[in-house]
């Protein structure tokens, strides 16, 4: 005989966060359904709509049609999503998902972001990104978000959303840099406050 336990959920939730897992996302879907009754991961996506809306997430601002965000037909505002980081932060898994996110210049997807600044490991990120390339080289992000918490200088603790979508680049390289401009918000938004 034999026995294999399982991690934490919350150990699960932070490789799903820091490297953005997308199958993981999707997995926890189908495990919201199973948790629901249903062997349908469609009534999954029905849980988490709910569980968002309990949470402060307008029905009318925020559409999901897969776990992992990265259906076209996906929709929210930063609002939305700072919102439902501050509702969930004082709930027994809020800190997982705090926990989970990566940090800027620490590690995950954000570990070159920050690197040096003040902010460096004061900043949590989900971040998520959509790019469309053709065979020219040409690339349009059509979506590039980053969503989680700073501990800014003064002590306060913020949920922050920021979204860029429909922007061309000429290279990846040019792609990267905004990646990093993106991050570099926080690192404001970190030392302002």
């Amino acid at each position: 005989m034999a026995e294999y336990v399982s991690p934490p959920l919350s150990e699960f939730v932070k490789i799903i966060l820091k490297v953005s897992y997308n199958r993981g996302a999707d997995l926890m879907v189908c495990l919201a359904a199973v948790k629901a009754g249903s062997r349908d991961c469609g009534k999954g996506l029905h849980e988490v709509s709910k569980l968002l809306a309990e949470h402060g997430m307008s029905p009318t601002g925020t559409y999901i049609f897969d776990g992992a965000g990265t259906s076209n037909n996906n929709r929210t505002t930063p609002s939305d999503l700072a919102t439902f980081l501050r509702e969930i932060a004082p709930t027994r898994w809020g800190a997982a998902i705090h926990d989970g996110m990566a940090v800027l210049g620490v590690d995950g997807s954000q570990a070159p972001n920050g690197v040096g600044t003040p902010a460096a490991g004061h900043v949590r990120i989900k971040d998520g990104d959509i790019v469309a390339g053709s065979a020219a080289g040409k690339l349009v992000a059509l979506a590039t978000t980053q969503t989680g918490y700073i501990d800014a200088r003064s002590g306060r603790r913020l949920a922050y959303s920021v979204m860029v979508n429909n922007v061309p680049f000429p290279s990846l390289e040019d792609y990267n840099a905004a990646r990093a401009d993106v991050a570099a918000v926080a690192v404001a938004i970190q030392q302002g406050y």
